[in-house]
């Protein structure tokens, strides 16, 4: 199992006891089928990437006060990428945050990776860019 520690949001952290509260994990096992995320991914600035195991996206926020992106991170243990759903919102003049997943990655969430890495289309199936490593990808982007 492979977990991925967020830690706790700038609200919790606020709060006159924060102890009590766990930090955010999520946990990704090392094999097995992923479920779908549900999300619709924005045109917008790709962040983390090129030499990085994370790609992150602005994604459709369900509510008005609060942003939402999804987290596509290499899971070396895995060999494949996974999707993370990060939600922020303003709670008492303190950020307060939610993550949920893992989820599969989508064909928008593969092209996105592949944008990341400035990496066309032509140099790799889509379905394979799935379980290409980051290294992969770099190396894929220095052919041109």
């Amino acid at each position: 199992m492979v977990e991925l520690d967020f830690g706790k949001s700038d609200w919790v952290r606020s709060r006159k006891d924060p102890r009590g509260i766990e930090d955010s994990i999520i946990s990704i096992p090392e094999s097995g089928d992923l479920r779908p995320g549900d999300w619709v991914l924005e045109e917008g600035q790709i962040r983390d990437s090129h030499g990085s195991s994370k790609v992150t996206v602005p994604a459709e926020a369900q509510f008005s006060n609060a942003s939402c992106e999804i987290m596509l991170h290499w899971i070396k243990e895995r060999g494949e990428w996974v999707a993370i759903s990060h939600g922020a919102w303003n709670e008492c003049g303190h950020t307060d945050e939610m993550f949920s997943g893992p989820f599969m990655l989508d064909e928008a969430c593969l092209r996105k990776i592949l944008r990341a890495y400035s990496v066309g289309e032509d140099k790799i199936a889509l379905e394979k860019v799935r379980t290409a490593s980051p290294e992969v990808l770099e190396k894929l982007a220095e052919q041109g």
